[in-house]
């Protein structure tokens, strides 16, 4: 595949996808990698810009996908080129998740999210969209399309979660407890699991798809946001 997908543009920021997106094997992995940029996004909450992970790729309606909890953009690798035949298509990954980057600077609270997936929207697509949420990711569509209307032409959940206050999982997510909770999310028995119940044909549940599912685990400050969000 040759070297990893870098950032473009003058972003100088020295921000680039994990070395081991370069074992990556089928072709929609492979295209979908190649096309991930970063934006350099500065929301209120942080003087500091966040290099924030994207894909856009096709012309017309721009629809706008979010992963879930604990994933990436590469979970939309095959529904992208599809979707992109008809559309301008997007696919981003929301603070503290996927390969945007961490920041001290920033909370990882779904209100922080909101603020900064909104910047976002300004930055780069700047009218109208269908958002598309999957999973955690749907919880975040709907919190932003109550609070920015005007931005969410249609809204799409895909087996969507909610946000609350207070998960019951928090409250163990303290040390040692919350180190012990990430190296259980990171074993690579317990995310093959997680593969296998995500997919109905499990044929596609390859070494590949595997890959993509944790690749972004390799990414500095993953486990201090997940905890922190958590």
């Amino acid at each position: 595949m040759g070297a990893a997908p870098t950032i473009h543009d003058s972003f100088l920021m020295t921000t680039t996808l994990p070395a081991d997106t370069q074992q990556l094997t089928e072709a929609t992995s492979v295209a979908l990698a190649r096309q991930i940029r970063f934006a350099k996004i500065t929301p209120e909450l942080t003087e500091q810009p966040i290099a924030t992970s994207y894909v856009c790729t096709g012309v017309g309606k721009p629809v706008v996908l979010i992963p879930g909890f604990d994933s990436s953009i590469l979970e939309f690798r095959r529904l992208v080129p599809q979707l992109a035949t008809t559309a301008q298509v997007w696919a981003m990954d929301l603070l503290g998740f996927g390969f945007t980057e961490r920041t001290s600077g920033a909370a990882m609270t779904p209100a922080a999210i909101k603020q900064h997936f909104y910047r976002f929207w300004q930055q780069q697509i700047g009218k109208p969209m269908v958002l598309a949420g999957a999973s955690m990711g749907g919880a975040a569509a709907i919190d932003f399309a109550l609070d920015f209307p005007e931005a969410v032409e249609t809204l799409v959940l895909l087996d969507s979660a909610g946000f609350a206050a207070g998960p019951a999982m928090g409250k163990f997510m303290v040390p040692p407890l919350d180190g012990w909770a990430t190296s259980f999310l990171k074993n690579p028995g317990v995310r093959r699991r997680i593969s296998q119940q995500a997919y109905c044909d499990r044929t596609l549940v390859t070494p590949d798809a595997q890959l993509c599912a944790s690749l972004h685990l390799q990414m500095p400050g993953w486990k201090e946001a997940l905890i922190a969000f958590t």
